[in-house]
């Protein structure tokens, strides 16, 4: 009799601690989308703007501050640290710079063969012809709204969306699959990694969203990139390596513009 009451009552703990367990984390992957979709159109409308929004020259500091900012306080109050967000030393990776060095050979021969293509290169270059005056002036401005962009641009889509929408899926399925030993079920979706996939999904719509006025070669060359590069910040625990990267990708960026100029 004592047996099946405390099994019942262990049932009973099970599912309310499930059942809250649920209801926060949809909550919580609700607000970071809401708050990533509210970060994307302030950043767009300023971006599009007028030139108040720089600081100095290319440094947008109006998309810089919005993308860093919200999500800290966000992630202050649905208790997501910054070392949750990726905002650490990268783990060690096995093949991982094997993993790198393809990805930085995929990604230069895409962008390489991008602007060889008359829409692309015929897009960047009225770009340079409307809004620089030299190539000093150009890498001066490039230079500068790489580092505003790429730093927040990672922080945003690697860090908090990301590595936010990974930890409550994560704990989603971990609630929806709780036994009433307090175990996850063998044949929960939680352990093919479901929640990794949907948080990489998510993050590739937000970035392909962001470049839908671009040529559609770089927008397949950003679908591709996106993908790599949610793969490694999850791979590592952090987004320092796609940081690093995404400068690779701006570099190489670069000097095709440069090259055609």
């Amino acid at each position: 009799m004592f047996y099946n009451k405390e099994n019942n009552n262990n049932s009973c703990r099970s599912k309310k601690i499930s059942g809250y367990s649920k209801s926060m984390a949809v909550l919580h992957a609700l607000i970071i989308i809401g708050a990533g979709v509210a970060v994307q159109l302030v950043a767009t409308s300023l971006y599009y703007g007028k030139n108040s929004n720089y600081v100095y020259d290319g440094f947008y500091a109006l998309i810089f501050i919005p993308r860093i900012f919200i999500p800290i306080c966000v992630g202050f109050i649905i208790k997501l640290s910054l070392s949750e967000m990726g905002v650490s030393f990268p783990a060690p990776l096995w093949k991982g710079p094997l993993f790198i060095v393809l990805a930085m050979a995929l990604i230069t021969i895409i962008i390489i063969f991008g602007m060889s293509l008359e829409s692309v290169s015929s897009y960047y270059l009225n770009t340079y012809e409307i809004f620089y005056g030299d190539k000093t002036g150009f890498t001066k401005f490039f230079l500068l709204f790489t580092i505003s962009a790429n730093i927040s641009w990672e922080f945003l889509h690697r860090g908090f969306l990301l590595f936010g929408l990974e930890k409550t899926l994560r704990s989603l399925i971990v609630a929806s699959n709780f036994s009433n030993a307090g175990k996850i079920s063998k044949n929960s979706l939680y352990r093919f990694n479901i929640p990794a996939f949907i948080a990489i999904l998510i993050v590739w719509i937000f970035e392909i969203s962001l470049h839908i006025t671009k040529p559609f070669p770089e927008i397949i060359g950003m679908g591709v990139a996106s993908i790599l590069l949610s793969m490694l910040a999850l791979k590592s625990r952090s987004i320092a390596y796609p940081m690093l990267l995404h400068f690779y990708i701006e570099f190489v960026l670069w000097f095709a513009i440069v090259r055609l100029l």
